[in-house]
């Protein structure tokens, strides 16, 4: 479930956070976890409205980002 860290949401997974929404940008990892994190971050991507942009990064910078 998204966590709110000042604007942003973080998607956290177990307790790694897997995504970032800033704003109308959405930066997902592209490092593989396992099925149920991936089922996370594929639920929370069909909530997105059309306007979010989506970004495959790094998990470091997901990691960054969620600070």
């Amino acid at each position: 479930f998204p966590v709110t860290i000042d604007e942003r949401k973080v998607l956290v997974s177990y307790t790694t956070p897997v995504a970032v929404r800033v704003g109308d940008d959405l930066f997902v990892t592209n490092e593989r976890f396992s099925n149920t994190t991936t089922k996370h971050i594929n639920l929370y991507l069909r909530e997105m409205p059309s306007t979010v942009v989506v970004n495959r990064v790094g998990q470091s910078v997901i990691e960054t980002l969620s600070k």
